[in-house]
C-alpha cells in the first residue's frame, strides 16, 4: 500500500499565509507559531519577515489567537515593527484565513486593541473572499492622537497642507484636493504631511480627489511605519468620515485605489459605525526560515 506523502516540518521554520486586499499585503500568523524568542517582543521578527529583500515582503504582519470558535484575539504590526491599533485589510486577511480553515463560519469577531470588530463573509470563491469589515466609529476629538485640536468643525492646516484629522481607532489625516491634481502630486502631499511632527503617535495620510461620477473618489495612501501603500481600508473609512463631516458624502462612497484598474473599496454606514466592502485573496502559504 502506498503511504500518503508527508509535509516536511523544518526545524526553525515558521508557517505563514500571505493575504492581499487591493494591493495591501499582510503576513498572517497564528500567535502560537511565533518562535518563543520573539513572543514577548515580536517587533524584530516582524521587521525581518516583512523585509522585501531578506524576508517574505509585506506591508505588515498579523498575529491571531483563537479564544472561542468564532472569536480571535488580533494584533497587527506595520512593516517597521511598530504595533498599530487595527487595520481593515489586516483584519480582512485574518478573517479570510479563519474562513479558509473553519469552513462552517461566515462571521467572526476580532478583538483588537480598540475593541471588538466584526467581519462577515458574503462569498467564498477560493482564493478570493468577499467580506464586510467593521471599522468602527469616527472620532474627531481625539486629543491624544491630535493634541493640536481646537473647537473648529472644519479643516486644519500644517506645512501649507489642509487636512481633516480623524481617528477610526488609528489616526488619520485626510486631504481633499482638486480633480485635476496628478497622482504624483497627491503622493508628494501625503508624504510631506505624514512626516510632520505634530502627530505624536504618527499618522496615516489619505489624499483624495473627486472622480467624474458622484460618490466616486480617487485616493492615495501613505501609512505610518510603511510609507506609500496601494490601499487602506481604515484609510477609506477615514476618507468617508472626513467627506461626511465636510458635507461631501452621505451614506456611501467608493474610493478607487492605486492598486490598478478596477480596484477600489466601498464604504458605507454612518459616523458611528463605518463598514468597508473588501475582497481579499489568499496569495500563498510558506515556511519562513526564522533567524534565531
Amino acid at each position: 500500500m502506498t503511504r500518503p506523502a508527508r509535509t516536511a516540518v523544518i526545524p526553525g521554520h515558521v508557517g505563514m499565509i500571505k493575504t492581499v486586499s487591493n494591493g495591501n499585503d499582510f503576513l498572517q500568523l497564528d500567535e502560537h507559531a511565533l518562535p518563543g524568542k520573539w513572543r514577548s517582543n515580536p517587533r524584530e521578527f516582524v521587521r525581518r519577515a516583512c523585509c522585501p529583500h531578506d524576508g517574505m515582503g509585506a506591508d505588515g504582519l498579523v498575529l491571531r489567537r483563537r479564544v472561542a470558535p468564532a472569536t480571535y484575539a488580533f494584533r497587527v504590526f506595520n512593516r517597521d515593527g511598530g504595533e498599530a491599533e487595527l487595520s481593515g485589510n489586516g483584519m480582512a486577511g485574518c478573517a479570510a484565513v479563519i474562513f479558509l480553515f473553519q469552513t462552517e463560519l461566515d462571521a467572526v469577531e476580532l478583538r483588537t486593541a480598540v475593541g471588538p470588530r466584526h467581519i462577515t463573509c458574503a462569498k467564498k470563491r477560493f482564493p478570493f473572499f468577499d467580506m464586510t469589515v467593521e471599522i468602527g466609529a469616527a472620532d474627531f476629538a481625539n486629543r491624544r492622537q491630535f493634541p493640536f485640536l481646537d473647537d473648529r468643525p472644519g479643516l486644519y492646516s500644517h506645512a501649507g497642507i489642509d487636512f481633516m484629522p480623524v481617528s477610526v481607532g488609528n489616526p488619520h489625516a485626510v486631504c481633499v484636493v482638486a480633480r485635476e491634481t496628478s497622482e504624483t502630486e497627491m503622493m508628494r502631499t501625503g508624504q510631506t504631511l505624514q512626516t510632520c511632527e505634530i502627530f505624536p503617535e504618527g499618522v496615516n495620510v489619505e489624499v483624495v480627489r473627486p472622480e467624474s461620477e458622484p460618490g466616486q473618489w480617487r485616493g492615495g495612501f501613505v501609512e505610518r511605519g510603511v510609507g506609500v501603500t496601494r490601499s487602506s481600508s481604515t484609510g477609506c473609512a477615514a476618507v468617508f468620515a472626513a467627506l461626511h463631516r465636510l458635507g461631501l458624502a452621505e451614506k456611501a462612497i467608493r474610493v478607487h485605489t492605486l492598486a490598478g484598474a478596477g480596484s477600489g473599496i466601498g464604504v458605507n454606514g454612518n459616523l458611528h459605525v463605518i463598514r468597508v466592502e473588501n475582497t481579499t485573496r489568499i496569495v500563498y502559504k510558506v515556511e519562513y526560515a526564522s533567524i534565531d
